[in-house]
């Protein structure tokens, strides 16, 4: 049977001392010789596997990924070699990946299996067709630079978790029988190698086997990639070994060809271009590349065979981080993410560009949230899905607390890669208290006189901008609508009225709050005379009747439907869309003390609590059950004490399919005031409260997890619950004076301190003091 001859990238080092007909003859087309081919014809007899014979698959571990930060990697031993920044291999390694469980076949001269940088990185099953077990330099030093130890000594390989299936097809004089290389690829196929790397081939001028083009299609028909470099004869187009896709179009997914560049990273003078293989082809270093040595030791070597050894190991890498895609996908994958720019947007040279596995390991396009159960798509028409949580003060770091620390997979449009996210990162909008919008909260608001003239019936309007925060007030913009503010009373008689309310809040309209001496709008908090979750409902539309029963109890009914926009919460942002009914008993118990229990249903939409969700995490709608109780006494006509409680339960409905459940959600709010009118003037107002918005204090929510998803793109997960016990507690502390000026003015001084703005612990503490000006017309 004729040989063919292994073109040896290993021989600028190692034929030196030989003449130069010798190195041609041993050495052509490869190496840093830019010598062409040349074709020696014997006959011998050797010992070969049949092509078709299935052994053990490789042993190899797995191990789990774990993330750090480029940074560890890039140690003394990492900078030995040039080339592993080149190429982006620290990043790569952040993400967990380093070639674990990945078999790599180097096909080549006998490896040499007992150098220490190799201890525990050969798999089994190898294979020695032609009989001599010399170890060979070429052959270890491709798998030293493919899979070599990350031991903090010498040097280590770019895929250093890889194993190494050693194929035996050349002997120490780069000597092959012509099917041996051949038989080498069919039978890495067979025991299941992933990734067979060839560093050898002929003449770019030669044709290309067919017996080849059959071996590289039974491998690439089940699953291993095959790697070939492009040889060394300085040539505009590699090796005809290189060119199996041109001939069998089906092999193309699965064939990477390999040229180099040198260490100022442009094309190497001894590397044969990427040519007409460009489609599939990569440039990666190739120049003097440390690896190790047969016998032990290191040695520095050139040729377009140590650029493939370290494609070999870059699949390996990218194969590891995404277990999930097929290799086919790994391929495009590292093909897609090679630097295509500036120089290495030349084709003809650089093929796909120059191999970038920082690039590779990262997402590509945008990252889609897939649910339990569904399918991804992996074939880049993945349609883009959202998963976000808008908190608001309610909930306060509850919820970034409670996800902080709980991973989830995204996938990449491009082709399904998996990527973990902390869930916490999806939670949006968690801001503490605007205390200044609040303070202007009432700022562009017309008030005008009662009218009356119909016996029983008080009416009260008013104008109100819309959206008008600090910065609108201050720089008049952001007025963006104008809304009528109502409120209407009507006596049917002395013990009951009817109370109704447009764009008001519940402390505007209610009579319950009549006994205390106290007017709309003097207080920033007016939400602490709101109960609780009402809050969620208020300054929309309300509708009420309050009936007296016997003596000193009293019956009120109100029914609200709002945005829940009032500040009740202090950030002024919380919930829209939310219907609340209220039955509330007052008891008079003799002359100075009321007591009043209230129950309190609001069914929300499209939030919970105020916050809301978008995409897998959305929430349809919410339902809250509250107890009030609260009392007021009166020291006298002037001055009266005011304390309530509010405690809520909330369940949410409707959910995105990354919620299982989220119910049970326990929120509490209270408010203590002393207030007080005729002090220092007559008419005036003034009090001193404490306030706790509500918040969201205990509960749990149950989360249909993503984790990964199979080769076919069928998400898997699991059922995580989380505890939602947030560290913000607000307290608003206020006090306030109001002065009339005259009937128709009113002057108004207000100092706020807010703890803990918006139920968020990390917030800082805030105060303001105002001064306002307030007249009617």
């Amino acid at each position: 049977m004729p040989q063919t001859r292994r073109p040896a990238h290993r021989c600028l080092f190692l034929c030196l001392t030989v003449s130069m007909a010798a190195l041609l003859s041993a050495c052509g087309g490869g190496g840093g010789s830019n010598s062409g081919a040349s074709t020696t014809t014997t006959t011998t007899t050797t010992t070969t596997a049949p092509a078709t014979v299935t052994t053990t698959t490789p042993t190899t571990t797995v191990t789990t990924l774990v993330t750090t930060v480029a940074s560890v990697f890039e140690t003394a031993e990492y900078r030995r070699q040039a080339a592993l920044a080149m190429v982006g291999a620290s990043t790569a390694w952040a993400t967990g990946a380093s070639g674990q469980g990945i078999v790599v076949a180097v096909n080549d001269g006998q490896v040499d299996t007992s150098v220490s940088e190799l201890a525990g990185q050969i798999a089994s099953g190898g294979y020695n067709w032609i009989g001599d077990s010399t170890p060979d330099t070429h052959a270890t030093h491709l798998a030293g630079t493919i899979a070599a130890a990350h031991d903090g000594t010498g040097m280590e390989g770019i895929a250093w978790s890889a194993s190494i299936l050693p194929l035996t097809t050349f002997d120490t004089n780069n000597y092959s029988e012509t099917r041996d290389p051949y038989d080498g690829i069919i039978y890495a196929a067979n025991v299941g190698a992933d990734i067979v790397n060839n560093s050898w081939g002929s003449s770019p001028t030669d044709t290309t086997p067919a017996a080849l083009t059959s071996a590289v299609r039974y491998a690439t028909d089940r699953g291993t990639v095959v790697v070939f470099s492009t040889g060394n004869a300085g040539a505009d187009q590699p090796n005809a070994t290189v060119m199996v896709p041109l001939y069998d179009t089906l092999t193309k997914a699965m064939v990477v060809a390999v040229t180099a560049v040198g260490t100022d990273g442009t094309l190497a003078s001894y590397a044969n271009a990427c040519g007409k293989a460009a489609a599939w082809c990569l440039a990666a270093p190739g120049t003097s590349i440390l690896a190790t040595d047969a016998g032990g030791g290191y040695i520095t070597m050139t040729g377009t065979s140590m650029a493939a050894a370290l494609v070999s190991g870059g699949l390996a890498v990218v194969m590891s981080r995404f277990p999930e895609l097929t290799h086919a996908q790994v391929v495009s994958r590292l093909l897609t993410t090679a630097t295509d720019t500036g120089i290495y947007a030349d084709s003809a040279l650089y093929g796909q560009g120059l191999m970038n596995l920082a690039a590779a390991t990262k997402p590509i396009g945008t990252l889609v949230a897939a649910s339990v159960g569904s399918t991804v798509a992996t074939d880049g028409t993945a349609a883009t899905t959202s998963a976000a949580l808008s908190s608001n003060a309610v909930m306060g770091d509850a919820l970034v607390q409670a996800l902080s620390g709980t991973s989830a997979a995204l996938f990449d449009s491009y082709d399904g890669a998996t990527f973990t996210a902390d869930m916490g990162a999806m939670v949006v909008g968690q801001k503490g208290s605007a205390v200044a919008d609040l303070a202007f909260s009432d700022f562009g608001r017309g008030h005008f006189s009662d009218v009356t003239g119909v016996p029983g019936l008080r009416l009260t309007m008013g104008l109100r901008q819309g959206e008008v925060g600090a910065e609108a007030a201050l720089t008049s913009t952001g007025v963006t609508s104008t809304s009528t503010v109502a409120t209407l009373r009507f006596a049917f008689d002395e013990s009951t009225i009817a109370f109704a309310g447009l764009h008001a809040g519940f402390a505007e309209v209610s009579p319950s709050l009549d006994s205390l001496p106290i007017e709309a709008g003097l207080a920033l908090t007016e939400g602490a005379f709101t109960p609780g979750a009402l809050g969620l409902a208020d300054n929309g539309a309300v509708v009420g009747i309050d009936s007296r029963l016997g003596e000193g109890s009293h019956l009120s009914l109100a029914v609200m439907n709002g945005t829940g926009e009032a500040g009740a919460y202090g950030a002024g942002d919380v919930g829209t869309g939310a219907t609340a009914v209220q039955a509330a008993l007052r008891q008079d118990i003799g002359d100075r003390l009321t007591v009043e229990a209230a129950l309190a249903y609001v069914a929300e939409d499209g939030r919970m609590l105020g916050a809301s969700g978008q995409g897998l995490l959305s929430i349809g709608g919410a339902e809250t059950a509250q107890v009030s109780i609260g009392a007021t006494y009166a020291f006298d006509d002037k001055v009266a004490l005011y304390a309530r409680y509010d405690r809520a339960v909330t369940s949410a409905r409707d959910t995105g399919a990354f919620i299982a459940d989220a119910g049970g959600i326990t929120s509490d709010s209270w408010t203590v005031g002393l207030l007080g009118r005729d002090a220092f003037a007559a008419g005036d107002h003034w009090g001193f409260s404490a306030h706790q918005p509500l918040r969201a204090s205990s509960g749990r929510i149950t989360l249909d997890r993503p984790l990964g998803r199979t080769e076919d793109g069928t998400v898997y997960g699991d059922k995580v619950t989380l505890d939602l016990n947030g560290d913000g507690r607000e307290i608003d502390w206020e006090a306030f004076y109001a002065l009339p000026l005259d009937e128709q003015s009113l002057l108004g001084f207000n100092l706020l301190y807010v703890v803990d703005p918006g139920n968020i612990a990390s917030a800082d503490d805030e105060v303001l003091g105002m001064v306002r000006y307030r007249r009617r017309f």
